[in-house]
Parts: structure tokens; C-alpha cells; sequence
């Protein structure tokens, strides 16, 4: 973006005289003392005395007063105008093999994300840059060191790097993976790990400082890694997930990823350390660029808003038993609309099945609906072991006779649901009280209200077509269920009061299966805040 300043001449007719005026061109840089900068015919910028720009304005020329030295509305420093109109080309490395930050392709083309960055610096500030691609990241950082290399994009500071490197923050903190063949949770302090590295990442400089006991082995690529990590050679290796899984898939490894490292460490353009220049105009134009517009391209580049699913923190004695059970046998209610129910297609769907889609997710394992006609026939092959698992269950004593309970998950509060408007509760004298068998409110009820004869009735249908008929005063039930039914009937219903009961929702399972017990609740733990509420407000069809 160098303004080479050059003299020329300004031919025009005037009143059937030929004229010449001499002017100076210029691109961008400022004009001598005494002249200003115009832009003529919409495209030449000249350099005019206040006489020349008289001349040229009484004959009608189109002279427009030159923009300030400021590029895409970013305001330069004398300084910095100064750096930038000597046109320096800088020189940019990158890793041939990281994808989807940095890569070449088949084409033996430069890709990736540093290459869309680099794009809209050429855009904001006129800059060329020189791309020097390496294969091994260490030497890379040599080469900076050495001050070959004038920028490298998507590092984290450390100390060493600080004694040669500037750094300008380009993207909010994340984590870095470990990742490994056997899909079962592990850390840093596991006795175990047998960690690879990648020499020159920050996580060696990580380890050092946090855990200088871990005897890591490095090597020099990532995909030397991974090949050791398949061999045997270690239990895990410590990379960010995005590149690790493309360089695993072209190398036809499979791998999973099993915890996290660090704190989470924000991605950095490092600058040579003595061009403070340089630096202030990658800051600048970062300062620029919209934070949507960055997330944007991350999440063109494959890279957001898609990391890796949560690590369950399983035992290895949890991972053991879900490597030997593949299947999970689910019982549900198939009558409960439209908490969980069979559809037309006789499919468990509901809200059940959102929680199945996120324990199928993490688990890794086939999460199967048992299909019964009625929740009573359910409870029975839940409690004699024919099914495993149930996820909408309240707790009795009677059930925790044969049954284990991870935490609740979500509250309900049954209504005393009638077909006439007005109030009423429980305790009424002589109220005829119905309740679907084998429901949770049935043992509630013997509990706190030993001396009410409710009547059992098969299914929520039956109460209903009761309450019509008038042979019950009132349902006890959840008010959604209770309500789809009715619409389903053409009955008109009210919530006339509650049964003074909460049920509280648990995913229940076999009570001599502790270690099924804590994969569950370990699952649960897992979902995020606000999710279950989601599911809850919106049920799908």
C-alpha cells in the first residue's frame, strides 16, 4: 500500500486551447506542504496547490477531496501509515497439517482458517504476506525465534514464546482434549496416562509448570502421535479436537475423546516481539472485526458451534460394564401423552426421548424401549430385571423395595381433575377418587392418606370416560397427560385443586446394579442448565 508519489501532467481543452498542468499522483501518503489530496475522474488521487485546484475547478473538473489515510474506517497512527506505506511483506508460517485451522490441500493449496484471517487483513490494511508452510511445528518456532517467520496464528503465550513473541488474543479460551483408542474418561492425575505430546505445544510448557511428574513423550507431528497412540504406545495424547479427529480419519484411526487439559487457553496471533508496529495493527484490526463475523468463520471452518460431546467421567470399572452391556432395555409408560407414549408407528416418543437421544450421545450405547400395552405391565419388567431402565419414575417405598433412583430431575404436582368448575380437595368428605393403577399417586396416597378408598381404574382414558358418566368425583393425575386424553375424548376438564402430593422424577434402575446406577446419574449430572426445562416447555409431537 506504498503511495509512490509521481509527477505527471493533466491534460484538458479549454475554450479549444489545448492546457497542461503539472500534478503530483499519489496513492496514500501525504501531500507536500501547500498542496491537498483530490480524487479526479473516480479513480486517480493528485496532489494539488491551491492555484492548480482553481484551474482544473473553474473548468468544471470533478475534484473530490481525498478520504484521510485511514483504511476500512480503522484510524492509523503516523507510525503505523508509516510501516504500512512501506508495503513490508510479512511473513506468515503455518502447519501443513493441522486442519481445519491450517492445512494444504490435495491441491497443495494453503487452507484453512489462518487463510480467511489473513484475507481481511489484506482488506483492512493493504498488506501482503508471504506464506511459508512447515511440517513440523517446531520448527516453525524456531524460525520465529531465528525471526524468519514474522507471524504465526492460533498459539497460546508461554513464557519461552513471550521471549520472542508479541501476542494478540483472536478468540475466547477453550480447552484442549485427551484424546485416545479406548473410549473410557481419564485426567491428568490418572497413575496410568502414558501422555503424548506434540513438541513445541503449549502443553508441554503446560505440563511442565502444572505437573512436572508427568514423564510425557513427545513427538514431532501430530500425526506421529496419533500413530503411536494406536500402537500402544501411550493411553492418550494431549491435542485440541478438531485437528486430532481429521488427521485420525485420513489415517483411518479411530478415536474418542476422553477428558480435557487445562484451563481452557485463548487462541493468540504471535507477532516477531521487536515489530511493535506489527503488532499494533494486528490489534487494531482484530479490534475491528465484529465477534459474530470471527465466530462465523470458525464455524465455517468446522469448527464451532460443534466441540466434541461432554466427557462422562466414568470408572474404569463404568466403562468395563458398558463395554459388556451394548443394549440398555427401557421401560415406559406408552400412555402418558406427551411426557412419553408409543406413537402411531408404535415408537417410544415424548419427552423420554430427548433424554434417551443424550444418554444414547454420551454413553455410547443402544438405549431400547421395551413396548408393553400399560404402565403397570412396565413397572412389573422393571422390577423383575426383564428391563433395565426407566426414566419417568416417582419414588415409593414399595418400589425402592427392588429399585435404585439416580436424583430428581424434574418436579410434577398432581391436580384433582374433575369435569365440573369448581374448587375442591382432597380431603372433601365423601369424594369419589380415581387413580390410574400403579401410578405413583397410588402409593402416595396409601402413605398419607390411608383412610381414603380411591378407586383404581386402568388408564387415564378409563378415569376420564368415568368422570363423564359420573361414577368418579375426581382423577388424580399430572394435568398434562390428563388433559391430551381429554381432548382426545371431547371431554371438558378442570383443574380444580391438588392432591397435596409432589412427585418428584428420577430415572430409575435395578437396585443391585450400583455401577448402571452411577453411569446414569454421572449422565444426568452432564446436561446443561436449562436444558430439561427446554425439553419440558416444548414436548415434541
Amino acid at each position: 500500500m506504498e503511495r509512490n508519489r509521481s509527477i505527471g501532467v493533466a491534460v484538458f481543452i479549454a475554450s479549444g486551447v489545448i492546457m497542461m498542468v503539472p500534478v503530483a499522483y499519489a496513492s496514500d501518503a501525504a501531500c507536500p506542504d501547500g498542496e491537498n489530496a483530490y480524487t479526479f475522474v473516480g479513480m486517480f488521487e493528485v496532489c494539488l496547490s491551491q492555484d492548480k485546484y482553481d484551474i482544473l475547478a473553474a473548468i468544471d473538473w470533478d475534484l473530490v477531496p481525498a478520504e484521510p489515510a485511514q483504511t476500512q474506517g480503522i484510524d492509523w497512527s503516523p507510525e503505523e501509515l508509516a510501516w504500512l506505506e512501506a508495503s513490508p511483506a510479512v511473513r506468515v508460517g503455518y502447519d501443513r497439517n493441522w486442519p481445519p485451522y491450517e492445512y494444504v490441500s490435495e491441491q497443495g493449496v494453503p487452507v484453512g482458517l489462518t487463510f480467511t484471517f489473513l484475507d481481511e487483513f489484506t482488506n483492512l490494511s493493504g498488506l501482503e504476506f508471504e506464506l511459508v508452510g512447515y511440517d513440523l511445528f517446531a520448527d516453525l518456532l524456531d524460525d520465529t525465534r531465528a525471526g524468519k517467520v514474522n507471524m504465526v496464528f492460533h498459539l497460546v503465550p508461554t513464557t519461552e514464546r513471550a521471549e520472542y513473541m508479541g501476542f494478540v488474543e483472536m478468540s475466547r479460551a477453550s480447552p484442549s482434549n485427551l484424546i485416545s483408542t479406548i473410549d473410557c474418561y481419564t485426567t491428568v492425575e490418572d497413575p496410568n496416562l502414558k501422555l503424548i505430546t506434540t513438541t513445541g505445544f503449549y502443553i508441554e510448557a503446560w505440563l511442565d509448570a502444572n505437573h512436572p511428574d508427568i514423564d510425557y513423550i513427545s513427538v514431532p507431528t501430530l500425526d506421529e502421535a496419533l500413530m503411536l497412540l494406536a500402537d500402544g504406545g501411550g493411553t492418550a495424547i494431549a491435542q485440541p479436537w478438531q485437528p486430532s479427529s481429521a488427521r485420525a480419519k485420513e489415517l483411518g484411526i479411530t478415536i474418542h475423546n476422553v477428558g480435557t487439559i487445562g484451563e481452557g487457553f485463548a487462541s493468540h496471533v504471535g507477532y516477531s516481539k521487536n515489530n511493535t508496529v506489527l503488532g499494533s495493527v494486528l490489534q487494531k484490526m482484530i479490534d475491528t472485526m465484529p465477534d459474530d463475523t470471527i465466530d462465523d468463520w470458525y464455524v465455517d471452518a468446522g469448527i464451532r458451534p460443534t466441540p466434541p460431546a461432554p466427557v462422562l467421567p466414568l470408572t474404569g470399572e463404568e466403562c468395563a460394564w458398558l463395554d459388556d452391556n451394548r443394549t440398555i432395555l427401557v421401560a415406559y409408560d406408552p400412555e402418558w401423552f406427551p411426557i412419553e407414549y408409543a406413537d402411531e408407528q408404535g415408537n417410544l416418543a415424548g419427552v423420554t426421548a430427548l433424554y434417551l437421544e443424550w444418554f444414547e450421545s454420551l454413553t455410547e450405547v443402544d438405549f431400547q424401549p421395551v413396548h408393553t400395552p400399560d404402565w403397570s405391565e412396565s413397572l412389573q419388567l422393571l422390577q423383575n430385571g426383564t428391563a433395565d431402565v426407566s426414566f419417568m419414575v416417582g419414588v415409593t417405598p414399595q418400589r425402592q423395595e427392588h429399585l435404585g433412583f439416580t436424583k430428581p430431575h424434574f418436579m410434577l404436582q398432581p391436580s384433582l381433575v374433575t369435569v365440573t368448575d369448581q374448587p375442591i380437595t382432597i380431603d372433601d368428605p365423601g369424594l369419589r377418587v380415581l387413580t390410574p393403577t400403579d401410578y405413583f399417586i397410588e402409593d402416595w396416597l396409601d402413605v398419607s392418606k390411608p383412610d381414603l378408598q380411591y378407586i383404581s381404574v386402568s388408564s387415564i382414558r378409563e378415569g376420564l370416560l368415568m368422570l363423564q358418566n359420573g361414577t368418579g368425583d375426581t382423577l388424580v393425575g399430572n394435568w398434562l397427560p390428563v388433559l391430551a386424553e381429554a381432548q382426545n375424548l371431547d371431554i371438558t376438564i378442570y383443574n380444580s385443586g391438588t392432591a397435596g402430593a409432589v412427585s418428584s422424577l428420577h430415572v430409575a434402575y435395578q437396585r443391585d446394579n450400583p455401577i448402571l446406577g452411577s453411569i446414569l446419574q454421572k449422565t444426568l449430572d452432564l446436561i446443561p442448565e436449562g436444558q430439561i426445562s427446554e425439553w419440558w416447555a416444548t414436548p415434541p409431537p
